[in-house]
């Protein structure tokens, strides 16, 4: 499974992974099933498979919560938020991007912090919080800006272009954007 992502034959690795969760299942290997329904649920959203992502990432956030593994935990609910992205969810979305923030920065983890604040901007934008998705890209871009992240930050930067667009604040939509 692991070498047809790669070799991105993703759904053929949706295929085998599928078949992996069965086998721990009949296990009963919580680690292992936690671990398969991270990657499941990934490679779902991937493949715009996107009600089947949500299906796996909640019963993973149950599992890691089981099992106390918070960095689990956040990863799975990042793409639980893309998920809920993808189907037009986007409050849903902030809600599990807020959920995943949280616990980056109780881990003081701030490069996942960067990376989430940067997804939760777009969620609240599409939930018609265009100020509020600007503050959070404004975070997001000090913290890619201290990890050297240029790529991101220009992605920060046309991102918050658009928030100021949005809010018809066209000199600093403008001043972003250039």
């Amino acid at each position: 499974g692991e070498l047809q992502a790669k070799a991105e034959m993703d759904n053929e690795a949706i295929n085998t992974y599928t078949e992996a969760l069965a086998a721990y299942e009949k296990l009963d290997e919580p680690d292992n099933i936690l671990e398969t329904l991270d990657i499941l649920s990934a490679l779902m959203v991937k493949t715009d498979n996107s009600s089947a992502a949500v299906l796996h990432a909640t019963r993973a956030i149950g599992i890691a919560d089981d099992l106390d593994d918070l960095d689990s935990k956040m990863h799975i609910l990042v793409t639980l938020g893309d998920a809920r992205q993808q189907l037009g969810e986007s409050d849903e979305a902030v809600q599990a991007y807020g959920r995943s923030l949280e616990i980056a920065r109780n881990e003081g983890d701030s490069q996942n912090e960067a990376l989430i604040l940067y997804k939760l901007g777009y969620a609240q934008l599409d939930s018609g919080q265009a100020d509020v998705a600007a503050e959070t890209w404004e975070q997001s871009l000090k913290l890619f800006k201290a990890q050297g992240k240029r790529d991101y930050e220009g992605r920060v930067l046309g991102a918050l272009g658009t928030a100021y667009g949005e809010l018809n604040r066209w000199t600093e939509a403008i001043k972003f954007h250039t």
